[in-house]
């Protein structure tokens, strides 16, 4: 039978409002308007007072949370194997697989976000996703260990001093060189388009490598915009290996060959390669680096 818990906030937890830190404790499942009402109601408590849902917490501060039903991971994720590609304190940044999607959600109950749940199942705050992958890309991805990371972080980001570095196999050959692309994208349903209403994306395009009608592009982003790479791409001609969604169909093909290299921000540089098969395998001795 579930009973009351009295939480006190952790050093990692502190800083954050009431209702991300229950969504965080009691689970996606649990609806908004549901957290909401338990706050407005008075059965959420901080220090034994009543709050409001966008009131900070701090270390210290004991939260009263009523029961509730704990959702229990599936079977499937008896292992909940992640690959750790580099770990400290204050963030966990792994290698995406492919076909797979960060967060939960219908039809799926696997995701990144869940083994990663399971495996710190002790953590008093929950590693949390700092930005996104496409469910069929591959690479780095970067999770926060505390709240005060997570906003550090994403004020790097939006200082634009974070660099995210993909690599990509498209079909066809780039000529062009090296170049900056800029679009507008704009987001239909589970689509994303070109269109003058939409909003800015913008990257770079380097030709690493050509091979039997593909070329090998090093795209690093200056905007972070849903299926950016992919939309930006098809539209010039130059649809992404295996991407159904906006390139082309080949049954011979059954993965999409998009891969987040490298990830990096003043004093660290995270790096993996993209373990490709056959012919879109890179040459170890390839530079990829700046």
């Amino acid at each position: 039978m579930p009973q009351v818990e009295h939480c006190r906030v952790s050093e990692q937890e502190s800083g954050q409002k009431v209702l991300a830190y229950l969504k965080r404790k009691m689970g996606r499942d649990f609806p908004d308007s549901g957290l909401m009402r338990l706050i407005r109601t008075g059965r959420v408590r901080v220090n034994k007072g009543r709050c409001r849902p966008f009131d900070r917490i701090f270390t210290g501060d004991v939260i009263r949370i009523p029961p509730y039903v704990k959702s229990s991971p599936p079977a499937s994720l008896s292992s909940g194997f992640i690959d750790v590609v580099h770990e400290n304190q204050d963030f966990l940044s792994l290698n995406k697989p492919g076909n797979l999607p960060v967060h939960p959600g219908t039809g799926h109950k696997d995701s990144l976000v869940t083994r990663v749940v399971f495996n710190y199942q002790d953590a008093t705050f929950k590693p949390t996703p700092v930005h996104r992958l496409d469910k069929n890309t591959t690479g780095l991805i970067l999770f926060a260990k505390s709240y005060a990371w997570l906003r550090k972080i994403q004020d790097i980001w939006l200082s634009g001093r974070l660099e995210k570095i993909y690599l990509a196999w498209v079909f066809g050959e780039w000529t062009d060189g090296s170049g900056t692309i800029r679009d507008k994208l704009l987001r239909h349903h589970d689509k994303v388009r070109v269109s003058q209403k939409g909003k800015p994306a913008i990257c770079r395009v380097s030709p690493v490598l050509s091979r039997e009608k593909m070329t090998l592009l090093r795209i690093s982003l200056a905007t972070g915009r849903t299926h950016q790479i992919r939309v930006q791409l098809a539209e010039r001609g130059f649809p992404v290996v295996g991407d159904t969604k906006y390139g082309r169909e080949n049954r011979e093909v059954k993965r999409m060959f998009l891969h987040c290299l490298r990830i990096s921000w003043p004093g660290r540089k995270l790096m993996v390669f993209p373990d490709w098969p056959d012919k879109y395998r890179i040459p170890e001795d390839m530079a990829l680096e700046d």
